[in-house]
């Protein structure tokens, strides 16, 4: 048994090594090297493009969590009490209502210094969120309206215990 060189193994090597770089799916015989889904599943990225996907799926999208989350990053708090109509704390007098109508469309209304009528807009999501944003200034800041949040359930609570001490069931 003839032993090889280094020289030869090295060449050996470097031949494996062009053939493994220039694989095909077929060999100069033209004869398949590997099946057509072998060479599908070997062909294919191993991962999707995401830089091309929208911003959000719209299968997926709950829009009034997705602008709850939007506005707290943008540090302003969207609050409720029924979940059908929302609002946005204001410095001075100026109300700043929110209604979801459907996955696609909000409404905006907003009032200031008591006019009864208001403004009524109705945006997708993209064009309300840039419209809220726009009036940033006149809002409390999230923490602002967290502490008037708090505030206002501590009269609640001792209104409430006043009431009960006062019937008797405190």
């Amino acid at each position: 048994m003839k032993k090889q060189t280094l020289k030869e193994e090295i060449h050996q090597i470097k031949n494996m090594m062009k053939k493994l770089m220039n694989e095909q799916p077929f060999n100069d015989d033209g004869e398949p090297m590997m099946t057509h889904s072998q060479y599908r599943d070997y062909s294919e990225p191993s991962e999707p493009d995401y830089d091309e996907q929208p911003r959000y799926d719209k299968e997926d999208f709950n829009i009034k969590k997705s602008m709850e989350n939007d506005l707290e990053k943008n540090d302003i708090l969207l609050e409720t009490f029924d979940g059908n109509e929302y609002f946005i704390r204001c410095k001075g007098h100026m109300d700043f209502n929110i209604y979801f109508i459907n996955d696609e469309e909000i409404e905006i209304h907003t009032y200031k210094d008591n006019d009864e009528k208001g403004t009524s807009q109705t945006f997708g999501y993209e064009d309300a969120l840039k419209f809220i944003l726009s009036h940033k200034d006149s809002f409390l800041s999230f923490n602002d309206a967290v502490k008037e949040v708090n505030r206002e359930n501590e009269i609640h609570y001792s209104d409430e215990r006043n009431r009960r001490a006062e019937s008797g069931f405190g």
